[in-house]
């Protein structure tokens, strides 16, 4: 891979939108180290990424909410009236 710059900003226009992420930055740094008479090529991508908020909201906030109101709903239920109809029934 040949960088035309040893610090360069990265292209995003092939990149594809993620529901979940938003990319904030993408650079890349290439290095080239000589050990003896050899030399190596380092390239080193930084990729800044934020999740979105609405990740959040669908995987952690309304599963929590809609727990807490199917417990409060139950809890308010009143348990005598199947225990009446049950036993009308039998007789």
């Amino acid at each position: 891979m040949t960088l035309l710059y040893p610090f360069s900003l990265g292209d995003l226009a092939n990149y594809v939108e993620n529901n979940e992420w938003t990319v904030e930055n993408l650079t890349s740094q290439r290095v080239v180290t000589t050990y003896g008479t050899d030399e190596y090529t380092d390239v080193t991508y930084h990729v800044i990424i934020q999740r979105r908020s609405e990740f959040y909201v669908m995987t952690m906030m309304f599963p929590c909410m809609l727990v807490s109101a199917i417990a409060a709903i139950g809890k308010n239920v009143n348990t005598n009236i199947c225990i009446h109809v049950y036993i009308i029934h039998i007789l």
